[in-house]
């Protein structure tokens, strides 16, 4: 279940609150069933376990599609429609952005293919994202249509202190917005 990535010292004389230890938890998208519950229980599992005192552990959070099983039947009324699924990825985020358990590690997004749709919102509550040079992430509300005032709000909460800016989560929702990417020099004075 818990994978360490060898960020901690392979020594019997170790001290548990100078080493840092590291996790792989697998986020199984599209977030229905019990999917971010899953999630949910092993990051508290893990902060559960860190000394008191010590580094926080880091926590690679693997967001990949997954075929449905027969426990995750989409047929199944509470796992049907786009709005439910926002409201399961809507409170995976919420969970790593502001509960306590979350904040005692590290979270870091890591995405080896593409992800679209509402997937994308605990991606912005992690605190870093790593991505598979061939990997695309964006658009939130593929298979969803329009938005609304609400999912727009999540999408700027998740955004702030998190693992991409704010306009570029922004951007996720409406392919209107455009994001500019501006370089100056640092001799260039402002008037």
């Amino acid at each position: 279940m818990l994978a360490n990535l060898g960020l901690a010292q392979d020594n019997a004389e170790a001290n548990p609150k100078t080493e840092r230890k590291g996790y792989l938890v697998k986020v199984d998208l599209p977030l229905v069933g019990n999917r971010a519950d899953a999630v949910v229980q092993q990051i508290r599992q893990i902060s559960g376990s860190q000394p008191a005192g010590g580094k926080r552990a880091i926590v690679v959070l693997r967001f990949q599609a997954k075929s449905l099983d027969a426990t995750d039947d989409p047929n199944k009324p509470d796992n049907q429609g786009q709005g439910v699924q926002f409201e399961r990825c809507l409170q995976l985020a919420r969970f790593l952005s502001k509960d306590s358990a979350a904040r005692k590690v590290r979270t870091i997004a890591y995405l080896p293919n593409d992800v679209f749709g509402h997937g994308v919102l605990p991606i912005l509550a992690c605190e870093d994202l790593y991505m598979a040079p061939e990997a695309r992430i964006g658009r939130a509300t593929e298979g969803d249509g329009q938005f609304d005032r609400i999912v727009e709000s999540a999408y700027e909460t998740m955004a702030n202190g998190g693992s991409l800016p704010q306009a570029i989560a922004l951007s996720m929702l409406d392919s209107k917005r455009e994001v500019y990417w501006v370089k100056t020099t640092e001799d260039l004075e402002m008037f």
